[in-house]
């Protein structure tokens, strides 16, 4: 999905002045009960989607392009039934420091 998003970006644009990346996931589960496909699903939509895309659509950024992921302040507090969602924000705090 992200290569046919940067594609079809680079097709119809030719470059990009900014990339926002607001698509989220969150659930409500005790960490107890929190499947491995649980925590995928949160964590490929929160964390790894911005990394795919960012990655793919680099090139198309120039000087003075914007990158911005949306947070969470969950990501410094953490919530309780949200170790996913919250383990998530704060990987993405990490990503945009780095």
């Amino acid at each position: 999905e992200t290569i046919r998003l940067a594609e079809e970006c680079r097709e119809r644009f030719g470059s990009l002045d900014a990339l926002v990346h607001n698509a989220g996931a969150i659930s409500h589960v005790p960490f107890a009960e929190l499947s491995l496909e649980e925590w995928r699903r949160v964590l490929d939509t929160n964390l790894t989607a911005p990394f795919l895309l960012t990655q793919k659509v680099l090139p198309l950024l120039s000087e003075g392009s914007s990158v911005i992921f949306v947070g969470s302040k969950v990501a410094t507090v953490g919530v309780p039934l949200r170790a996913h969602y919250t383990a998530s924000k704060a990987g993405l705090i990490g990503l945009t420091r780095s």
